[in-house]
């Protein structure tokens, strides 16, 4: 039995590789899903970023001054859900992809700025 940081260690050292082996990638997921449990989450930087809040931001005002109010909450719940992840990567200082096991909850923070992250993106999605 592994322990949950060295295989946390191993599933972030795949982040870093060019082209990442994803029969791996799945034997470790698979194997730290089946000894601690974890419940599974993405957390997605890249697409909860400043540049989003922002146009919601601005989105939500022409809303209101269209009388739009349906698609007006729409972008101030968008809003809210940026600074959740803004405010997030701030607290904890994240600023590049990993894994981390948090409250019995294995996190996945997501960046996107590489390609392979994508894959193991795609690929980590089928398990939540």
């Amino acid at each position: 039995m592994e322990s949950s940081n060295h295989i946390l260690q191993q599933l972030n050292e795949m982040l870093e590789k060019d082209n990442p082996d994803i029969e791996l990638f799945e034997t470790l997921l698979m194997t730290f899903k089946s000894e601690y449990k974890p419940k599974i989450k993405l957390i997605d930087f890249e697409y909860f970023n400043e540049e989003r809040l922002m146009k919601a931001k601005e989105e939500k005002i022409i809303c209101i001054r269209l009388q739009n109010f349906e698609k007006a909450a729409s972008n101030r719940d968008l809003e809210l859900e940026c600074q959740k992840h803004i405010d997030l990567k701030n607290q904890f200082k994240l600023n590049k992809s990993m894994f981390d096991l948090k409250g019995g909850y294995l996190l996945y923070y997501y960046f996107g700025t590489s390609l392979n992250e994508r894959k193991i993106r795609e690929f980590y999605k089928k398990f939540i």
